[in-house]
């Protein structure tokens, strides 16, 4: 009360995590058993009262008398529906299986599967990368068809190839601590 009088006033006030945790025990304590109970039963998670003996439905017991005449003898309805949930469907593995099947082996990295000859070339750096795309977007403008829509539609991806390369960029620089916590 004393917080809602000081906000009231237009006083200055300071909230600590303190005060929060005595405003929420103050107010849990004020909660009555009856009101918790009361909001179950509006909800529908109340125990119903002692139930009438439920008659079976006539249909069930057609379905029952089927089955009995269907069925061969031994096997329960229960059992025949629940056969297949003891099947295997997938062999059990030990974790050395499990590990030989996510690690790949060294001689068989994905630059030796594909055949990859230059792997000792550099990466792309970023500024490279935008002048390439400038200079390629420089040779589409210079075609003779360059007002056609696919022409048009080539720069417009050209464009969009620019900004990709200038956001990454952007994030790839180092960012500040606080950055993090935001």
């Amino acid at each position: 009360m004393q917080l809602v009088f000081e906000i009231d006033r237009c006083r200055s006030t300071t909230i600590n995590i303190k005060t929060t945790l005595e405003i929420l025990y103050g107010s849990w304590n004020e909660v009555r058993q009856s009101t918790i109970r009361n909001r179950f039963a509006e909800c529908g998670f109340v125990l119903p009262a002692v139930e009438d003996e439920v008659q079976p439905d006539e249909s069930l017991v057609e379905l029952d008398k089927t089955w009995d005449r269907l069925a061969p003898p031994g096997i329960a309805f229960d059992d025949f529906v629940s056969a297949d949930e003891i099947l295997a469907v997938a062999p059990e593995l030990t974790e050395q299986e499990i590990v030989d099947r996510v690690v790949v082996p060294e001689n068989n990295s994905s630059s030796h599967i594909e055949g990859n000859s230059e792997r000792d070339e550099p990466p792309i750096s970023c500024a490279d990368a935008a002048d390439m795309a400038r200079r390629l977007k420089g040779y589409f403008e210079k075609l003779p068809m360059t007002k056609t829509a696919e022409a048009e539609k080539a720069l417009l991806c050209m464009d969009t190839v620019e900004i990709f390369i200038l956001l990454s960029t952007v994030k790839g620089h180092q960012k500040k601590i606080t950055s993090f916590f935001k």
